[in-house]
């Protein structure tokens, strides 16, 4: 039996044939084709974005020095009267509104839709590997979103695309039951200090800002996934 010789390669022969520290989210980052910002610090409102096809909308990446392999960011920018493509993916992610006014349709794991509303300062999360649409309200104004996001931790670990974004299991269990209802807000929960949540975001769906009708402050309330809080009034498509 003949014998092979093996012969070591260096790490950047390797890194060169692209078999040594293969990055699959740098991969798919670069592959999207908008603006890829990196600094210690970015003004969000402020850069550069471009036409985004996966989200059918405009978009770049905002990556920090220094942040690991585990979170992102990324800003989906909605023109006026716009909206996204309905799209799902399997990494964890929270929207926070930098600008505008608008709504998001969510089809989850119970096939129920909801479609809630949000403005500036809102702060929500997308339920795991639920579908989702973001709507502009304004026919005058872009809406702004930040996307945190764990993608780089996710697209590294299964190193599939199909699975990450093309994936058909549903996990009905992170779906939490409303504790209440109000007529005004639909179903939501009180939020406390020892709330207990099942996924990394903390299940609570949505954050409101700002005050009701009636003069309440609803900073107090987080709403779960079974329904919506919004920082305005709810949207009539909502399910209450």
């Amino acid at each position: 039996m003949s014998e092979e010789t093996v012969v070591a390669k260096s790490a950047a022969e390797l890194t060169a044939a692209g078999t040594f520290l293969v990055d699959a989210y740098l991969d798919w980052v670069k592959e999207q084709r908008i603006p890829i910002h990196e600094d210690f610090g970015l003004d969000l409102l402020a850069i550069k974005t471009e036409p985004w096809d996966w989200y059918g909308a405009r978009g770049a990446f905002a990556h920090t020095h220094g942040r690991g392999d585990f979170m992102a960011n990324y800003v989906v920018e909605v023109p006026p009267g716009g909206k996204t493509r309905p799209v799902k993916h399997l990494y964890e992610c929270f929207i926070y509104v930098l600008s505008g006014q608008g709504s998001t349709t969510l089809w989850l794991p119970s096939g129920e839709k909801q479609t809630f509303e949000w403005g500036p300062k809102a702060l929500f999360a997308i339920p795991l590997n639920c579908q989702y649409q973001f709507f502009n309200a304004s026919g005058s104004e872009s809406v702004r979103l930040s996307c945190t996001n764990d993608a780089p931790l996710t697209l590294n670990l299964y190193h599939n695309r199909d699975f990450v974004f093309d994936n058909p299991f549903k996990f009905p269990d992170l779906q939490v039951k409303p504790r209440h209802t109000n007529s005004m807000f639909g179903r939501f929960f009180p939020l406390q200090k020892t709330l207990t949540t099942s996924n990394m975001w903390g299940n609570l769906g949505f954050f409101g800002s700002g005050r009701n009708d009636d003069g309440e402050d609803k900073k107090s309330f987080a709403c779960g996934f079974g329904g919506v809080c919004p920082a305005g009034r709810r949207h009539p498509g909502a399910v209450g």
